[in-house]
């Protein structure tokens, strides 16, 4: 028999194998807005039981949901949809094995969502914004009371 967590990192281990369920992610924006509802989302394991080893990975993965908790309407207020819209993501979401019943978000989907978003900080803002200009080679700050016209 394998205990939850074994179960829970049998799946967190092959995220490498299943490469291929990024491809929905880097087509749909509403599965990257659920990613980020499920990281604000409180689940809760509520049965600790042990699961049989000779389960196919399906039925092991249906088993580790089966005791979870998920606050919906959490769920569907963060990713800004309506409660049978937010199901049917969050079905997805699962589906695809890109969150886990932990409350976790699978690492390969979690750095592609983190690259997209420093992508867009960096395209949108070019420099950030209230950081005085450096002197060229110095590393130092300008001095602006010294520039021209003060």
């Amino acid at each position: 028999m394998l205990s939850y967590g074994e179960v829970l990192n049998y799946f967190k281990r092959q995220e490498e194998d299943n490469v291929g369920a990024l491809v929905p992610l880097i087509e749909d924006s509403s599965l990257r807005h659920g990613l980020v509802a499920w990281k604000g989302t409180p689940v809760k394991i509520v049965g600790v039981r042990e699961c049989d080893e000779k389960t196919n990975d399906r039925e092991k993965w249906e088993w580790l949901w089966e005791d979870v908790e998920i606050d919906e309407q959490k769920f569907t207020i963060l990713s800004g949809g309506k409660i049978q819209g937010a199901k049917s993501l969050l079905a997805r979401l699962i589906g695809l094995r890109l969150v886990y019943p932990d409350g976790t978000v699978n690492r390969l989907a979690n750095q592609y969502l983190r690259a997209i978003i420093m992508e867009k900080i960096e395209k949108g803002s070019g420099k950030p914004k209230g950081r005085p200009k450096q002197e060229e080679g110095s590393g130092k700050p300008k001095d602006r009371s010294k520039q021209e016209g003060s």
